[in-house]
C-alpha cells in the first residue's frame, strides 16, 4: 500500500457480467478495464465492490416502461462480478436498486449485507478520499462520483479504468467533463501506480492529475487549446518512475523501459 493512499478507498462500480461483452447491457470494451482494476486493487487499504441488484420486474426494464433491457437480475450470472476480478482483498460489497419500484445509479444509494450505506461505512473507517473505477462512466460512475463530492469526499476518477455506454455519442466525455467541473480529479492508473509520473502539468504537480480547467498558460509546454470547440488537448508525458520517491515502475508487474512516451489525451473544459 502506498503511503499517499492512506485514508483512501477504491470503489469498483458495477463491474458485472451483464455490463461486459456478451452481457444483457454490454458496455463497449467493458471487460478491458479488468486488468487495470486488478493492478490498482493491491495499492489501496480499503477496496469496495458494488453491484446493480435488480428484481426481475424492476422499474428500469423496458417491459415496465424503463429505458433498459433486463440486466443484473438478482441471483443470475449476469449480476455476478466479472470472473477475472481479483476479489481476495475486496473488503465490502454493496448492492443497489434492489427494490422493484426504485432505480438508483449512485452507489451511495446501495446497502451492504448489514444494511449500512456506503457513506456510513466510509466514515466509520475514517476514509476521506475515494478513487472510482468501473461501469459505466456516463451513468453509475458519474452519479457515484457526484454523490461522493456531495458527501464531502475528495474524489478521483481513474479514467482508463472506466468505460461509457454512450447511448448518445460523446456521453462519456460529457460525463468526465461534468465530474471535473464538480470538483473530481481525472487521473490515470499510471499516475496512481507510479505517483512520480503521470500528466506533467503545473496544476497536477506530477501527481497523475491534471485539472480539467487548466490552460496553456498553466502548462505552456504541454497543452494546446482549441478555441473553436472549448476542448483542451493535453499532451500527457509518461516517464519511468524511478527517482526520488523510489516507486518501482510497473506495467503488468514488469519493468518498463527508460524511453519516455507521449500519449495525447483530451479533456473537455468550459
Amino acid at each position: 500500500m502506498k503511503p499517499e493512499l492512506k485514508d483512501t478507498a477504491l470503489i469498483l462500480v458495477d463491474i458485472q457480467n451483464d455490463f461486459c461483452p456478451h452481457g444483457a447491457l454490454a458496455v463497449n470494451e467493458g471487460d478491458q478495464i479488468v486488468p487495470i482494476v486488478n493492478q490498482l486493487i493491491p495499492e489501496f487499504p480499503l477496496v469496495i465492490s458494488t453491484q446493480d441488484w435488480h428484481p426481475s420486474d424492476h422499474i428500469s426494464f423496458q417491459e415496465r416502461g424503463g429505458p433498459w433491457p433486463p440486466h443484473c437480475v438478482q441471483g443470475t450470472r449476469g449480476a455476478e462480478l466479472h470472473p477475472d476480478i481479483e476479489t481476495e482483498t475486496i473488503a465490502e460489497y454493496f448492492r443497489k436498486a434492489s427494490a422493484p419500484d426504485k432505480d438508483d445509479y449512485s452507489e451511495f444509494e446501495g446497502r451492504d449485507e448489514r444494511g449500512r450505506t456506503l457513506d456510513a461505512l466510509l466514515k466509520s473507517r475514517g476514509v476521506d478520499k475515494l478513487y472510482v473505477v468501473g461501469l459505466a462512466t456516463d451513468y453509475c460512475v458519474l452519479e457515484t462520483v457526484l454523490d461522493g463530492i456531495k458527501y464531502g469526499y475528495d474524489v478521483s476518477v481513474v479514467t482508463d479504468a472506466t468505460r461509457a455506454v454512450n447511448v448518445n455519442p460523446g456521453d462519456g466525455e460529457k460525463a468526465l467533463q461534468k465530474m471535473a467541473q464538480s470538483g473530481a480529479h481525472l487521473v490515470t492508473s499510471d499516475g496512481v501506480l507510479n505517483p512520480a509520473t503521470g500528466e506533467i502539468c503545473d496544476l497536477g504537480q506530477g501527481s497523475g492529475t491534471c485539472d480539467a480547467d487548466c490552460t496553456p498558460n498553466d502548462c505552456p509546454s504541454h497543452c494546446e487549446s482549441d478555441p473553436g470547440n472549448g476542448v483542451l488537448n493535453i499532451n500527457v508525458e509518461r516517464r519511468r518512475s524511478s527517482g526520488p520517491r523510489g516507486w518501482p515502475a510497473r506495467t503488468g508487474g514488469r519493468a518498463r523501459t527508460d524511453r519516455a512516451r507521449v500519449v495525447p489525451t483530451t479533456y473537455a473544459v468550459s
